[in-house]
């Protein structure tokens, strides 16, 4: 893919993106007691909505917050962040030449000077003060910026992008651009009264406060030298005194906390000038450093953990009351500036990761005194099984939740030793399990108990895309042995014959997918059939065989990348429509409905080898577990059933057989209407616009009205009554990994890797069955 069609793909994804965003439905903010303290601004309304904090800024004893869809403020005696402006219709009017004259001013992002309130435009490169009166912003005192740095992107599709940060500091404005090339200056400011430009030369200054004399204090990181090499680890942000005067940098020797082992998620930082400290955060830590910055005090948790949305434009800020305000992209939490903030909250020790680390915080901020925190000295924060059997023998460290994966553990031993606490006793865990599909419930009760709950759903089988098939004519294969016939027509003649299209979408060398794919198929088979996997059988014989004997010519190949020839083979083979991808992702939320329609429609294919064969895949999801030993046991079930209550609706229904009636759309119409709306919005900026911006408005319209007839057709239901018994039939056909047969596969894949050696022409057919099928008996004596 050539850069000029890259760009063209962000351009179109970041306009759906925008799309989507005004579709989402009104923030409803959380209600709160009055006798209890304002903890959290909007609970989980941000998350539930996809909306996300952009900006905070304090002016006098309000606190602004600028999110995607609306304008919101946090004054004294307020419960909860209190709207003020939508800001959704704002987005459509991007991409305008000349925007000032051509269009209403945007809020690219706030900024203060702590008494008077401005808007930065991104597009239109000004500076304005704003007022807010009513439910109307007025935009007065235009300062016009050069802004040329920040504009990326190739004509017609240029956009201005917003700065890394932004602030205002004796009357001048100060941004830095984001600089992913190690740029030597990457820092600039304007004079507040004529627009005046300096660069600094500085750079790397990911986020700043003011300090002392006209200075800034800084966190200072280099994405593009992160690793030091003498160590072995990844460096983390150092602090720094900057003085714009001379652009001098003084650095401290203090390193600041980040969030578990990711060195660049440094979020916003607050110097107190009374008490010459700072504060710092991560996802799960709030932070007082002191004597010279040296000293770290823990003062309060963050119920963020696993999510690195940080907002460095306001996200840590004093309040009138003494308080701090922290703001991630989700919310913002009202916390303590003592360890007066660590009294009542509940505090569960959290081993592994999650694939979908938002659901966890959505859970999170329905319960804002309970958090959860890494293990301290677990790197990674993974827990192995001997870790996890040495923490039961000495104590040496306690988990609450684990998070498993058939992969890693043996969930029948983990049952077996005691390992897992009986969740059985919550009725909303017992009775989600207990819908499930047999196939996966099984693996997590034992004589009626339920011992882990699985929460995420998400297998790579092969899939074939309904277009093209349609195009050709051909059926998608409905076996392996169908599925080899098709490749034998394919390199026999009828792949040169359509060169437009290729079989796999996402593999070039025809043998090698072929036999990976066959291969796993196979054991797919044996193991989800519930037997050993032995490979000394005349049906594994006679598929390879049938692929060896296929001719390839040059689809047997490899791409040699290093060459100029190579690299316009593999241009050119990209460019071409597959029929079929291999280990394609399913994810039920993302596979059906309006997600999986139009050019990219598919169908996932778990096929058997033969006819009149079961066909199975192996199945990967996330299992949330509380350990035996925990202390917090009732605190940590309460998590689990809150993170039931969040699962998508879709999730939820591929895994419950019960879903058979069509769930529908209840935006459908008002999604609808919306599109219309937003369609004639931008017929009416074409209008308006010329040049590169007109051809990126045009394109933008075309890609709307496409998305428009496709909704329409697609959107008014989430998944219709075929949708389910789709989803229905693929989680019907997989299977738990158990101890034996993860030992099985990971002695296929120790060294030396008989299967990559068969599958690149090392060793024989005969040579990988025999050494294959002594190694499998041998792991299953030892298994034993």
């Amino acid at each position: 893919m050539n850069m000029h069609d890259h760009t063209r793909r962000i351009i179109r994804q970041s306009f759906l993106f925008l799309l989507v965003l005004c579709l989402l439905p009104t923030v409803s903010l959380p209600a709160l007691a009055e006798d209890k303290p304002v903890t959290n601004l909007f609970g989980s309304a941000l998350m539930d909505t996809y909306d996300n904090i952009v900006s905070a800024v304090r002016v006098g004893d309000t606190l602004y917050l600028q999110t995607y869809n609306a304008l919101y403020s946090f004054s004294p005696g307020d419960r909860a962040a209190v709207k003020l402006v939508n800001l959704s219709e704002q987005m459509w009017n991007y991409g305008v030449e000349d925007p000032s004259a051509q269009r209403e001013p945007l809020i690219s992002t706030l900024l203060s000077d702590g008494q008077t309130l401005y808007a930065l435009d991104n597009e239109a490169q000004t500076l304005y003060i704003i007022e807010i009166q009513g439910e109307q912003v007025h935009f007065k005192n235009p300062l016009t910026l050069q802004m040329e740095e920040f504009v990326v992107g190739e004509p017609p599709y240029v956009y201005v992008e917003s700065p890394e940060w932004a602030r205002i500091l004796d009357g001048r404005l100060y941004m830095k651009k984001q600089n992913y090339e190690d740029n030597p200056s990457d820092l600039f400011s304007y004079d507040l009264a004529t627009g005046e430009k300096k660069a600094h030369q500085v750079n790397h200054l990911v986020s700043v406060d003011t300090y002392k004399d006209g200075k800034f204090i800084a966190a200072v990181y280099n994405i593009t030298n992160s690793y030091d090499p003498e160590t072995g680890t990844m460096r983390k942000p150092e602090l720094a005194i900057f003085d714009p005067a001379d652009d001098s940098l003084v650095m401290l020797d203090v390193s600041l906390p980040v969030s578990g082992d990711f060195t660049d998620s440094v979020g916003s930082i607050y110097y107190d000038p009374a008490e010459d400290c700072l504060y710092t955060y991560t996802d799960t830590d709030l932070y007082r450093l002191e004597e010279g910055f040296k000293t770290r005090r823990l003062i309060g948790y963050l119920p963020m953990f696993g999510t690195y949305g940080n907002v460095r434009n306001g996200g840590l800020l004093p309040l009138p009351d003494g308080r701090l305000a922290v703001t991630f992209g989700v919310s913002t939490f009202i916390r303590e500036r003592t360890e007066k903030g660590l009294e009542g909250v509940s505090v569960l020790s959290f081993a592994g990761g999650m694939d979908d680390p938002d659901m966890l915080t959505r859970a999170l901020m329905e319960m804002d005194n309970v958090v959860l925190r890494r293990v301290e000295g677990l790197q990674y924060n993974y827990l192995t099984p001997d870790q996890l059997a040495s923490m039961f023998l000495t104590k040496s460290f306690e988990v609450d939740i684990l998070p498993i994966n058939a992969y890693t553990f043996d969930l029948d031993k983990l049952i077996e030793k005691g390992y897992l606490a009986d969740l059985s006793a919550s009725r909303l865990i017992s009775d989600y399990v207990g819908r499930m599909q047999p196939n996966l419930s099984k693996a997590v009760l034992k004589d009626g108990k339920v011992y882990a709950v699985p929460v995420g759903l998400l297998v790579f089988p092969m899939s074939g895309f309904v277009k093209p098939f349609e195009e050709l004519k051909l059926e998608m294969p409905a076996t392996i042995k169908e599925l080899l016939a098709l490749a034998r027509k394919w390199a026999e003649g009828f792949g040169e014959e359509n060169p437009e299209y290729t079989l796999f979408s996402n593999e070039y060398e025809l043998r090698k997918a072929l036999t990976r794919l066959v291969m796993e198929s196979y054991i797919n088979t044996a193991f989800g059939a519930g037997e050993n996997l032995v490979f000394d059988t005349p049906l594994f014989r006679e598929l390879m065989q049938e692929i060896e004997s296929i001719p390839y010519g040059d689809m047997s190949q490899e791409i040699d990348w290093d060459t100029p020839e190579g690299q316009a083979a593999g241009e050119e083979f990209f460019q071409k429509q597959g029929l079929i991808e291999t280990g394609m992702g399913y994810e039920p939320r993302y596979s059906v409905g309006v997600n999986n329609a139009g050019d990219y429609q598919f169908k996932p294919l778990i096929i058997p080898l033969d006819e009149g064969m079961p066909a199975f895949h192996q199945a990967d999801f996330t299992m949330l577990s509380v350990l035996s030993n925990s202390k917090n046991q009732a605190v940590a079930i309460e998590l689990i059933e809150r993170y039931l209550s969040k699962l998508d609706l879709l999730d939820r229904a591929a895994m419950d057989p019960g879903y058979t009636e069509a769930i529908p759309n209840k935006d459908y119409d008002k999604t609808l209407a919306e599109l219309a709306k937003q369609i004639t919005h931008m017929e009416q900026l074409i209008g308006k616009a010329e040049g590169a911006a007109k051809s990126n408005l045009e394109e933008n319209l075309r890609y709307s009205r496409e998305y428009f007839e496709q909704f329409k057709q697609t959107g008014q239901y989430l998944a219709t009554a075929e949708d389910l018994v789709q989803m229905h039939e693929v989680v019907s056909k997989l299977y738990v990994m158990t101890g034996l047969m993860n030992a099985q596969r990971q002695a296929l894949w120790s060294e030396p890797d008989l299967s990559e050696q068969y599958v690149s022409g090392a060793i024989t057919l005969e040579q990988f069955i025999r050494q294959a099928d002594d190694k499998l008996r041998l792991v299953r004596m030892e298994y034993q």
